[in-house]
């Protein structure tokens, strides 16, 4: 499916594309908010074919913060810098990139059509 915009709201037409896009409207990727980012928390997408689910949205970017879902853990230092304890791994995707557009990182995700208006 394409994810197009007309007249306030995100929507769906029905063709498909086997690539996300190279590049949406300025316009598109402008209209995208914290706000609309936040509904994403919860969700599991696909993260260089890694199981990660959205924990956070940082405002400064945007960008989505990710944790794997997988049992791989890393080890978290405390404030000294000495191992303390294992926890899952964090990722960051930026949504935009330098240009203002989205970026590939991002679009690979595949949660444009969840950032429709409800």
């Amino acid at each position: 499916m394409i994810l197009g915009f007309k007249q306030g709201a995100f929507f769906q037409c029905e063709a498909t594309i086997k690539t996300p896009p190279k590049e949406l409207p300025p316009m598109v990727s402008s209209l995208i908010t914290v706000t609309c980012l936040r509904r994403l928390i919860g969700r599991q997408v696909q993260h260089q074919e890694i199981p990660c689910q959205i924990i956070e949205v940082l405002e400064e970017g945007p960008i989505l913060v990710l944790q794997e879902v997988a049992c791989h853990q890393t080890i978290q230092p405390d404030q000294f810098g000495k191992a303390r304890r294992r926890v899952p791994q964090t990722l960051e995707v930026k949504v935009q990139d330098s240009s203002g557009r989205m970026s590939p990182a991002f679009l690979a995700l595949g949660v444009l059509p969840f950032l429709s208006s409800h």
